[in-house]
């Protein structure tokens, strides 16, 4: 499977690939490796936020087979694109504002550029 992070942002995850699983689910703790995340930002603090508990609320409704995060044998945490990308952008302000701008030119009818050239 393809991901935002592998495929059209290769530049924001300087640090390696980051881990999908058979679902196509993005392993949190290899994107927060792969974004040379400062330890405060790891998904064990991002998942005690108010912000993040909100969303898997909302994500667990919205996303199809979402029922909450899923962890492998080797601790690895999963989950679904979109809460990655809520998580990525908690990590670093920079991935968000290019999120943000994506989306502003997908809803203004505009060519969303690969590479994260938007």
């Amino acid at each position: 499977m393809s991901s935002i992070f592998n495929d059209l942002l290769p530049e924001q995850v300087a640090g390696g690939r980051v881990a999908e699983d058979g679902f196509g689910w993005i392993g949190l703790h290899s994107l927060h490796k792969a974004m040379a995340g400062e330890r405060h930002k790891s998904p064990a603090e991002w998942i005690q936020t108010e912000g993040s508990k909100s969303l898997i609320k909302v994500a667990q409704k919205e996303v199809a087979g979402f029922d909450g995060l899923r962890t492998d044998e080797g601790g690895e945490v999963f989950a679904p694109e979109v809460v990655a990308i809520s998580y990525a952008s908690w990590i670093n302000a920079s991935f968000l504002v290019m999120v943000l701008r994506a989306y502003t030119r997908l809803r203004n009818g505009k060519t969303v550029l690969s590479g994260g050239n938007v």
